[in-house]
């Protein structure tokens, strides 16, 4: 968040940043997965074959489960966790790994460009 604005960065194993979308109006982060997985597949032509997102974002379990539906032929894994038992399963907790590593590399950019505001980007309707 910042000044009221959300922003939402997506990020490769490899820490290259991929998508980075700024909300003018902050959307409830549980109905942010299918825009992620539509965006992905706008650039790539191609679903993500993994997913890690914060326990925030978690849709609630019939909607998880209609999307895992939706995605199970082409995404291997979603790692949302629901509840902090979720963090006790192996896949899980490597794909949450990952996604920590996303915060380090916002922190990384902050000190590097001494910036801690974001003051410009295209911002998403």
């Amino acid at each position: 968040m910042e000044f009221g604005h959300l922003i939402f960065l997506t990020q490769t194993r490899e820490k290259f940043i991929t998508d980075c979308i700024l909300y003018e109006k902050s959307p409830s982060e549980t109905t942010m997965l299918p825009e992620v997985v539509d965006r992905h597949e706008d650039q790539f032509g191609r679903k993500p074959l993994g997913i890690a997102m914060d326990k925030g974002c978690h849709p609630g379990k019939e909607t998880m489960e209609d999307l895992q539906d939706d995605y199970e032929d082409e995404v291997e894994f979603i790692g949302i966790p629901s509840r902090s038992n979720d963090f006790a399963d192996e896949e899980m907790g490597r794909y949450q790994r990952f996604r920590a590593g996303i915060e380090g590399s916002i922190s990384f950019l902050q000190r590097k460009f001494h910036r801690h505001r974001v003051t410009f980007l295209t911002v998403s309707p």
